[in-house]
């Protein structure tokens, strides 16, 4: 039985699979991405077991398909490098791939240095007993991804934790493997309004979609059906299968024909019983506001808010107040803050480019940035204000994307809740934050010597 209900607005884009049936092929493969990522996880007999027969300390994906191979492993092989482009690594014991899992930014160093020599090193291989053995590091990749990975902090304690790029927090659904392969075609026509309808497969059900050009088929005259029944000419109504349902049981055990008028008045008296028990709401007829009145449905407008004034206030004696603010421009992530004490005079000023990031990640490592500044000059009892309640909600209520929990982590380990506070600001409260923002694609330097920048080096 098909489960799916159907929206006004997925009745226009007929491209959208949206019946409930399935290719056998895009099964195959959503499952095969499963078989992958539990073979990656290394969680069961099963897969380490496959992995000692078959890798030999090599990447899966560089292994081989022996003449004795499996009917498993071929089918892992073939679906390894579409699901490998989907996972990523969260570091800690280093048990991983140093040059062919994704553990470093969005791809793998392989990707990133293809034309440096790839081996099988692992990550825990560049460790030593105080963190990352630089020298190492420094002969076989660039300086500056040394840096980068220096400032990567070791966890030797945690298992490495494998990551699910496609969902939110990381882990693996069907549902998201099911969208990345899932093949749509175009829906065709599948009843004319003029044909005969067959129902001798019960469990087979259609999508309708009730046009004016239906009426060139002899059901009806356009401009009298359209004042009767709310149709308006040349816009689709779409059907849901509940009241399809409903019209084809009609029609099989009580021989009641599904007449165009019929499944026209159908769909005007659902879509009115909706929103007369208020289970249509604004949000709703989004897209579809103009034929809303057609169905006597009247939609108000929400009057707006009433302005709010905002401003900044100075913290309490003997505490100091960071304000930061992340933007990205020109797809280069940059962020920056300032330092004040109780009185409202400046500490210090920072900013700092963050390179290709997301928004959030550029306002948490802004965050972070003010805070490690803080600590470095002595301060303490620290109140951080931030114009993005999302980065509040993820640093205080946890969640978020899994790429953004290493920083923070960070951060709820610099920032002590008991005692420092960190809260929302609007944007327009501190001026400083708004010329760093508009600001942030001119070279650091000028940045540096216009407002007395303070920049280290800070490692996040």
């Amino acid at each position: 039985m098909v489960s799916q209900s159907i929206s006004i607005a997925q009745s226009s884009h007929p491209t959208i699979p949206i019946l409930g049936f399935r290719r056998l092929q895009d099964l195959v493969d959503t499952f095969s991405l499963k078989l992958w990522w539990l073979f990656r996880s290394q969680i069961s007999l099963w897969a380490q077991f496959l992995r000692g027969k078959y890798c030999q300390g090599t990447h899966p994906i560089l292994a081989t398909v022996p003449y004795y191979a499996s009917p498993v492993w071929k089918r892992l092989k073939l679906i390894g490098p579409q699901a490998e482009s989907y996972i990523a690594w969260k570091l800690g014991r280093g048990h991983i791939f140093f040059w062919h899992d994704c553990w470093m930014g969005d791809t793998t160093l392989a990707d990133q240095f293809p034309q440096l020599p790839h081996s099988s090193i692992q990550v825990y291989d560049f460790f030593d007993d105080i963190g990352w053995n630089i020298d190492r590091l420094n002969q076989i990749v660039p300086l500056t991804m040394a840096e980068q990975i220096r400032s990567i902090p070791i966890t030797p304690h945690v298992d490495d934790q494998i990551v699910w790029t496609d969902t939110s927090d990381g882990r693996f659904v069907t549902k998201s493997a099911w969208q990345l392969v899932r093949t749509g075609s175009t829906i065709q026509a599948c009843i004319s309004y003029d044909m005969e309808f067959d129902y001798s497969d019960h469990g087979f059900l259609f999508l309708l979609e009730i046009v004016a050009g239906a009426y060139t088929s002899g059901c009806g005259d356009p401009e009298t059906d359209r004042e009767s029944y709310g149709v308006e000419a040349a816009r689709g109504i779409p059907v849901s299968l509940p009241d399809l349902e409903i019209l084809g049981n009609d029609a099989k055990h009580r021989d009641i024909a599904m007449e165009p008028r019929r499944i026209i008045w159908r769909v005007y008296h659902t879509i009115s019983l909706l929103h007369t028990g208020r289970l249509f709401r604004h949000i709703h007829w989004r897209g579809d506001m103009d034929i809303a009145p057609l169905f006597d449905v009247i939609i108000t407008t929400p009057s707006p808010p009433p302005p709010t004034l905002v401003f900044w206030r100075t913290p309490p004696v003997g505490s100091y107040k960071i304000n930061t603010d992340g933007c990205v421009k020109d797809g280069v992530a940059s962020g920056g803050g300032i330092i004040r004490d109780s009185s409202g005079q400046c500490i210090r000023a920072f900013f700092s480019f963050y390179g290709d990031c997301t928004i959030l990640e550029a306002k948490l490592r802004a965050i972070l940035d003010g805070i490690i500044l803080a600590q470095r000059l002595g301060l303490s009892v620290l109140c951080v204000e931030s114009d993005s309640t999302l980065a509040i909600h993820c640093i205080t209520k946890g969640g978020g994307p899994w790429h953004i929990q290493a920083t923070l982590r960070h951060i709820r380990h610099l920032l002590a809740l008991d005692r420092d506070t960190i809260s929302h600001i609007f944007e327009r409260a501190t001026r400083l934050l708004i010329f760093l923002h508009q600001r942030a694609g001119i070279d650091a330097t000028i940045m540096s010597t216009a407002l007395r920048i303070f920049h280290d080096d800070i490692a996040v």
